[in-house]
């Protein structure tokens, strides 16, 4: 019956080398996808966690910047308070208190006392940029500041809020909310009460610091594309923002910055928000000298982007590998199937041979491999060998009878004296006939059971070797990569050693050297994250060798074929046995045939004639046995029936 197209395709398609090479692609893709996936999972929380803690490195020195930033002002301020131009005020200080419209304040006169404070703040404001304006209001309501400006009318410093603050003070500094200055910008004052030299309270001097000073120190602080900072006072008040649209002096109930509140108020440090559609991670500190909060937002993808990068590259590198590593399967695998496919075009050529006529056990299967293939080879060769002494022998046997009944017929017209005789030869023809039939379909299912034999040895031969080679491919792949996971690992191992090395160098720079030796602790910890990401490639690596050990159990199971082909040898050994059987019967029989034929006397010209043309068909029996002994046979029945009549 002949194959649909289709199947015949459908077998094309799955064939050994096709099924092997896609199966090696397949485990070769499956665990490139687990490193890739375990090293994605390990690079994306170690990207999180970067920002996280660079963040709140940044932050916190940034807070200490701050501290530092206020305390030099304190010092400044402390100094301007202490000195002796300030202990000196008096009530002879200017007051704009009782003045309306806008005063010059280069336009009126000046007393000795004012004179000097005006010059001491110069001083400060000239030798500091960051101080936006440094003045003394005095108990009397007199105002003297480094400006030359001008001042409103009526402006009394008694009543502003720096003045109130400094005096809940008692001689402390103190730092007041963020306030528009005198000269019309956004300011922090840093303020204290000044005394003279007999104790007795003279006013309030402060500093003012401009808002844009404390955006620039914000602005050196660089958390990606799209990252800003904010700086917030208690009440809320946004003091300093580096976004690309400020809210200077907002508060954060007035910006869209959901969640904000919630994140100070809960205390966590490291959190997430929703901003305008985007993810933005927050990492955020408090100054505990200003009470102010320090909060860097950074975008989702600007955190992830050196992770992104990243996999799109080890993505990338995969894919090649996987592509070489498949070139490289199809052309062993075909080399290997090769000679496979050699054996199975053969093997089919000589099963047509056996359907054919004439028969030829001549053809030799020609593989020269020096592997399983090639002594699988041989064995079919030695098999066809043996086939072709079993044949030839037949056809020798099957010669022999035929010439024993050439001979009964020769001297059958010796046994022609009576209807019994000739009944007697009859019979004996009858069953030497039925003997060579008999021995004919012996030696046909011999033939069938060798044609399954051979086809059985064809498929256990195959399903060996894709067993062994898959194990050996398999085998060769997890060696290359625990290669791969040494190489990582000893580039964390040098990773440690450089940090190790860094931070001995870091240690003996003192003070110069502590950003260093952070950043050198900073690599040794990644080193060891490594490390521990591949103890986990490491136990996948097992799990798919355990893998490997299920190939060899179906190797195993190619056992119970074997056996099934020794079982078919078997009984080709019995089939062979009967045929042996039957040619010792057909030779006992013409044991007695002949002595029935020495009791005969003489025969007749017309069974003569009779034999010689059954002879002359007998010479024809070589080329068709199937055909030759059944006509034998009709020819016996002839002469019978002739002696009958």
């Amino acid at each position: 019956m002949d194959v649909p197209f289709e199947k015949k395709k459908l077998n094309r398609l799955f064939s050994i080398s096709t099924t092997f090479s896609l199966g090696a692609i397949f485990i070769m893709l499956a665990v490139l996808a687990l490193c890739v996936s375990i090293t994605g999972v390990f690079f994306s929380r170690n990207s999180l966690q970067n920002f996280y803690d660079s963040a709140s490195k940044e932050l916190s020195e940034f807070s200490d910047s701050i501290t530092m930033f206020f305390s030099e002002k304190e010092g400044k301020l402390n100094v301007f308070a202490e000195s002796e131009e300030v202990k000196a005020a008096d009530s002879l200080i200017h007051s704009f208190v009782n003045e309306s419209g806008e005063i010059q304040i280069q336009s009126y006169r000046k007393s000795l006392s004012e004179q000097r404070i005006r010059a001491l703040c110069k001083k400060f404001a000239e030798h500091d940029p960051s101080i936006a304006e440094i003045y003394l209001g005095t108990k009397w309501g007199g105002y003297a500041t480094n400006f030359d400006s001008s001042m409103q009318g009526g402006y009394d410093p008694r009543k502003r809020a720096w003045y109130a603050k400094a005096s809940e003070g008692n001689g402390k500094v103190m730092i007041t909310d963020a306030f528009a200055s005198t000269v019309g910008q956004t300011v922090v004052g840093i303020t204290r009460s000044a005394y003279d030299h007999n104790g007795n309270f003279i006013g309030n001097a402060s500093i003012e610091v401009s808002l844009d000073t404390l955006t620039g120190i914000l602005r050196t602080l660089d958390f990606g594309k799209g990252s800003f900072v904010l700086m917030i006072q208690g009440d809320g008040t946004i003091l300093a923002d580096t976004s690309p649209s400020p809210n200077n002096f907002k508060n954060t109930e007035e910006i869209s910055l959901p969640g904000l509140s919630e994140i100070f108020q809960t205390g966590q440090t490291y959190s997430s928000l929703e901003i305008e559609g985007k993810t933005y991670f927050t990492q955020f500190t408090t100054n505990q000298k200003t009470g102010y909060r320090i909060i860097a937002l950074a975008p989702k993808e600007t955190v992830f982007e050196a992770f992104h990068k990243t996999l799109s590259a080890a993505i990338t590198i995969s894919l090649i590998f996987a592509f070489f590593t498949a070139v490289i399967t199809l052309l062993l695998t075909w080399r290997v199937t090769k000679p496979l496919k050699t054996m199975v075009t053969f093997v089919k050529g000589f099963m047509q041979n056996l359907k054919d006529e004439p028969q030829d056990y001549t053809v030799r299967l020609k593989i020269k491999s020096k592997n399983e293939i090639g002594e699988l080879a041989q064995n079919i060769n030695q098999f066809i060998e043996t086939l072709q002494a079993v044949m030839a022998q037949i056809k020798k046997s099957q010669e022999k009878e035929m010439q024993t009944g050439v001979e009964i017929l020769s001297q059958a017209h010796n046994l022609i004296e009576s209807n019994t005789l000739s009944q007697n030869i009859e019979s004996k023809v009858k069953a030497v006939a039925d003997l060579a039939g008999k021995t004919n379909e012996d030696v046909a299912e011999g033939v069938a059971l060798l044609e399954g034999n051979l086809s059985q040895l064809s498929e256990i031969a195959m399903a060996n070797q894709a067993t062994i080679d898959g194990i050996k491919s398999l085998g060769d792949k997890i060696e290359k990569i625990w290669d791969i996971v040494s190489l990582i690992n000893s580039v964390a191992d040098q990773a440690k050693i450089i940090a190790f090395n860094a931070e001995l160098e870091a240690s003996t720079a003192g003070d110069a050297g502590k950003n260093f030796h952070i950043v050198a602790t900073e690599i040794r910890r990644l080193a060891d994250g490594i490390i521990d990401g591949t103890k986990e490639i490491k136990e996948s690596i097992s799990e798919i060798q355990q893998s490997s050990d299920t190939l060899i159990l179906t190797s195993e199971s190619e056992t119970d074929k074997i056996q099934k082909g020794v079982q078919n040898a078997n009984v080709l050994s019995k089939r062979f046995e009967n045929i042996k059987n039957a040619s010792e019967i057909t030779a006992e029989s013409s044991t007695q045939i002949t002595r029935i034929i020495q009791q005969q006397a003489q025969s007749r010209e017309k069974i003569l004639n009779t034999l010689k043309q059954i002879a002359g068909e007998v010479k024809s029996f070589s080329v068709n046995t199937d055909n030759n002994i059944p006509s034998v046979s009709k020819k016996a029945q002839t002469i019978t029936e002739d002696l009958n009549k």
